[in-house]
């Protein structure tokens, strides 16, 4: 939106030597929430931490046949890396800490087969979704992460208020929700007014909350409206001269351009 990348300089880092994968089950996605927001209070980083709620759970276990527990309201799916000899410990620590919360029936991936398909069965789920619905609407947010268990009520309650049916799949390591909106009829216009109204709100929920409006997606024609929801008049007109730098002819994505303008 600002400008053109002509490069890119990128640094590899080697694989951990060692990982293991740990599931836990709980009997709410705001519970869920709550153990992750636990293990950050304590200062722990897990290499990747992923929730999963029940509608996504029995479209995904039939066909990726991980052995995710279909009854659960909420998983998560918690991986620790690092020297070999400190896993054990990691996985211990992490546990503790979930079954505090209300976790149950962990489980430690005794494989990597069994890891490998436990994170096919997570990697298949934003495909998968569309068994419920042909359609559906992705509110790519962020909140900051202790803030994470609140947010999904008020999600939770958003997508009540305007009758709509929401699943999630999301990272709940870095507190970028992805609150996916079935969308059963997209010819029902009623219903697509519904889905963006909803949008709005929980893009809303997460700017007052201190987060982001966009957590990976990016902003593009859809969240454009919504930048001064984040941002004021004169930090928008910022961005509009970083671009005129750039692009002073406005040749770079055309029709997508960042005038401050068109937000007033």
């Amino acid at each position: 939106m600002l400008a053109l990348m002509t490069s890119i300089t990128v640094r590899l880092v080697r694989n951990p030597p060692a990982i293991k994968t740990l599931l836990a089950v709980f009997d709410s996605v705001e519970q869920a929430g709550m153990g992750v927001s636990a293990i950050i209070a304590a200062g722990l980083v897990p290499a990747t931490m992923e929730m999963m709620d029940q509608k996504i759970i029995q479209i995904v276990e039939p066909f990726a046949h991980a052995g995710l527990p279909i009854e659960a309201q909420a998983i998560l799916i918690i991986d620790v890396d690092g020297y070999a000899a400190s896993l054990d410990q990691q996985i211990a620590e992490v546990s503790r800490i979930l079954l505090a919360h209300g976790g149950r029936d962990l489980r430690v991936a005794s494989s990597p087969e069994e890891r490998t398909q436990i994170w096919f069965a997570r990697k298949s789920a934003a495909g998968a979704i569309t068994r419920l619905a042909p359609s559906y609407y992705t509110v790519d947010i962020t909140v900051p992460r202790s803030l994470l268990t609140e947010t999904l009520f008020e999600v939770n309650q958003v997508c009540e208020k305007y009758g709509l049916r929401v699943g999630y799949v999301f990272h709940a390591g870095d507190g970028n929700l992805h609150p996916l909106i079935m969308i059963p009829d997209p010819e029902d216009s009623d219903l697509v007014e519904r889905v963006h109204s909803a949008g709005r709100e929980v893009v809303e929920l997460a700017v007052s909350k201190g987060g982001s409006l966009s957590g990976e997606h990016g902003v593009g024609i859809e969240k454009r409206q919504y930048m001064p929801l984040m941002f004021n008049e004169a930090e928008l007109a910022a961005m509009w001269d970083v671009k005129e730098v750039f692009d002073p002819q406005s040749l770079l994505n055309p029709g997508k351009s960042l005038s401050h303008q068109r937000y007033s």
